[in-house]
């Protein structure tokens, strides 16, 4: 499975839980958090813009 990243966060979390985005036009999308070490091991798109976004060599 390939996962496109959205790099969209930016504050603390409170509680609560994270939930698919409701009626989705492309099926469910449910969120999920990886750290930078994890992000070497699954499969993501665009790769050239989530390692300029985090500053990271994740090659």
């Amino acid at each position: 499975m390939t996962r496109g990243i959205a790099v969209t966060f930016s504050g603390a979390l409170d509680g609560g839980a994270l939930a698919p985005e409701a009626n989705h036009p492309y099926g469910q999308k449910t969120p999920e958090w990886f750290s930078a070490e994890e992000l070497g091991h699954v499969k993501y798109h665009p790769p050239t813009a989530v390692r300029k976004t985090l500053g990271l060599d994740l090659s």
